[in-house]
């Protein structure tokens, strides 16, 4: 008999160092394709954890619970494997800041919702939110924001539905206004890569740093290994036509898993900050030390150097799937 999903919001105290208030002059100074005002910037960092009680919306099934913190941003916060009792995605034990996106303030953590640009403007800022129950006992947590500096408008509905070990996603995105605009969608899982961490997915040619490569192995390196990535880097594999990508750690014997229509969705994104000295710095940047952290990001376009057209009056509505994978065979494949 199948268990109705439970819904249920609560408070949890979590070690952050909160960035400073964002100033309250803004700019017109535009970072990237696009600026950010109306926004304040928040370029004043705190580097001494305090413990701070925080709104948490829960959905939870007998397979998965995920947790939503509104007022941390445009994130899930965290997607817990109840039957290997573990994390899918990198939740830090304290959340501390870097200056690395349009407002300043940045964090990794869970999965990112990015539009119009990636680390957008509601990344590490309070969000919308609301939560609903279906008719077939699936439960759904959603989050949005208006992009003020476009007017345009995101939401994002995370489900969890009755004896299924999957996270469903489902995004829309919106251009009320009269005017053309352009714009990206990636989600944007953070996850911890230890160095036997490697992507996993259906492709012979690869996009680094806008060059295109052999793929997997280039230059005598094997791409897909983090350990095989001692500096900072961009890879998104060409993967025509392959609904999934994956990421895989064979030290810590999981990994999590990302499907989609790749008709709508075709850009597999690994970024890693660099095994090497340079990229382990900003393991200590963000409290990480001593795990490694990297980006699984799936998205609308094969690479962020391709920008769409969101015509006048449009919308735009798509589904994702994330979830844990498992291995427990002896045969590490190394």
């Amino acid at each position: 008999m199948s268990e109705n999903v439970s819904l249920r919001q609560t408070t949890i105290q979590i070690k952050i160092c909160p960035p400073g208030e964002p100033s309250r002059l803004t700019t017109m100074q535009a970072t990237g394709r696009l600026g950010y005002y109306p926004y304040g910037r928040a370029d004043v960092l705190t580097f001494k954890p305090v413990r701070r009680r925080y709104r948490a919306l829960v959905v939870e099934n007998r397979f998965l619970r995920a947790v939503i913190i509104p007022d941390l941003g445009a994130h899930l916060y965290s997607l817990y494997d109840r039957l290997n009792k573990r994390q899918c995605f990198a939740c830090p034990p304290v959340i501390k800041y870097g200056r690395v996106h349009l407002r300043g303030a940045w964090g990794p953590l869970g999965i990112e919702c990015n539009f119009p640009r990636g680390h957008t403007v509601s990344s590490s800022w309070p969000v919308q939110w609301s939560c609903r129950r279906g008719s077939d006992g699936e439960a759904t947590i959603s989050i949005a924001a208006y992009h003020w500096c476009t007017r345009m408008h995101w939401e994002a509905d995370f489900t969890l539905r009755p004896d299924d070990a999957r996270l469903h996603v489902h995004t829309r995105l919106s251009n009320p206004t009269d005017v053309p605009y352009g714009f990206m969608y990636w989600a944007n899982a953070a996850v911890w890569m230890s160095q036997s961490f490697r992507m996993q997915v259906r492709a012979t040619m690869a996009d680094v740093a806008g060059e295109i490569i052999p793929f997997p192995v280039y230059k005598g390196r094997d791409w897909t290994w983090y350990r095989n990535r001692p500096h900072s880097s961009d890879l998104f594999a060409i993967a025509p036509g392959q609904s999934w990508f994956a990421g895989y750690d064979y030290q810590r014997r999981q990994g999590v898993m990302h499907v989609a229509d790749p008709k709508i969705m075709p850009g597999k994104k690994f970024f890693s900050w660099g095994c090497g000295d340079d990229g382990l710095t900003w393991g200590r940047v963000f409290a990480t030390e001593p795990e490694h952290y990297g980006e699984l990001q799936a998205g609308l376009a094969e690479n962020q150097g391709m920008v769409s057209r969101f015509e006048p009056g449009s919308a735009l509505e798509f589904d994702e799937l994330w979830y844990p994978a498992s291995y427990h065979s002896d045969d590490l494949n190394r």
